[in-house]
């Protein structure tokens, strides 16, 4: 048995482009919302953490200046819990030696091994940079200035953009959720309006597969229901059934008339043919009388 060809109705085939467009779009949106949110939540991590830089550079003045590191000790950690994306916070003196840090290991040591390390103790403004090697991090540099002395040091903080990413992909699977399922309805209530909009031209095709079958049924009319395409293929189909039927009326007619005259021209023609075959007999009469005449003659002659 071989395999029949799948051949899609009307509805399939307005659906096919339908579901592509809306797919697209679909992807299209959530790609460009995702990256605008994730846009968003970054400059605001970027925002927050250089105020928080700024805050705390202008606390940690006097004690840069006393080389007091306690203070800038518990300012360092106090920093850390403010915000789940602060990866670091380093406090430098200004020969670029760590006074305190969320990594103790690193006090009292120089933070000058790299360029990028160089470039950032040397800040005489806030800056922010991305931490290079490090994937998802910058750092935002802000000097720490006391009165009279100046600048005194150095404070670095280090966010992690990892959190902003993870709330735009949960934000991103929100939206598309809801774009899944609006996609969902929005193909249902087009499968129904189709449905309910293409049902007329189902009754123009089961009527004229009644015209075009053993038995014409010229009786049927579809309802006109609406007053678009869809209707005014109704009232056409009307007006051409009521033609149709008026034509095959006058037709049978014709026939029937027709008929009529056919069998009054066979009557009168039975009667002609009855009258020739009597003038036949009477003819036939007739020579026979005359033969008998001549026989008689000839006789007496």
């Amino acid at each position: 048995m071989g395999w029949t060809r799948w051949r899609p109705g009307l509805t399939g085939k307005l659906m096919v482009p339908f579901l592509l467009t809306s797919v697209v779009t679909l992807a299209v949106l959530t790609t460009v919302f995702m990256r605008a949110v994730r846009t968003v939540i970054v400059d605001g991590l970027a925002l927050r953490t250089e105020m928080l830089g700024t805050q705390l550079a202008g606390a940690l003045g006097e004690s840069l200046a006393v080389r007091d590191s306690f203070r800038p000790g518990q300012l360092v950690q106090k920093a850390r819990a403010v915000d789940a994306a602060i990866a670091y916070v380093i406090v430098l003196d200004k020969s670029g030696a760590v006074l305190a840090s969320t990594d103790p290991a690193q006090v009292g040591q120089l933070a000058l091994q790299t360029d990028f390390d160089k470039a950032m103790a040397q800040a005489d403004r806030v800056i922010r940079r991305p931490v290079p090697g490090a994937d998802r991090l910058f750092e935002v540099a802000v000097p720490v200035e006391f009165d009279t002395l100046g600048r005194v040091g150095v404070l670095r903080i280090g966010a992690s953009t990892a959190p902003a990413e993870a709330a735009a992909r949960r934000t991103a699977a929100t939206v598309l959720g809801i774009g899944v399922t609006a996609l969902g309805a929005g193909v249902l209530l087009y499968l129904w309006t189709a449905r309910r909009a293409l049902r007329p031209l189902g009754a123009v095709v089961e009527g004229l597969r009644d015209l075009a079958g053993a038995e014409a049924n010229l009786g049927a009319r579809l309802p006109v229901t609406t007053q678009d395409e869809v209707g005014r293929l109704a009232e056409a189909f009307n007006t051409f059934v009521d033609k149709l039927s008026a034509l095959v009326a006058s037709v049978r007619q014709t026939v029937a008339h027709v008929d009529a005259a056919a069998r009054r021209t066979a009557s009168a023609a039975g009667r002609l043919t009855a009258g020739a075959q009597q003038q036949a007999a009477s003819l036939e009469e007739t020579a026979a009388s005359l033969e008998e005449i001549t026989a008689t003659v000839k006789q007496n002659a």
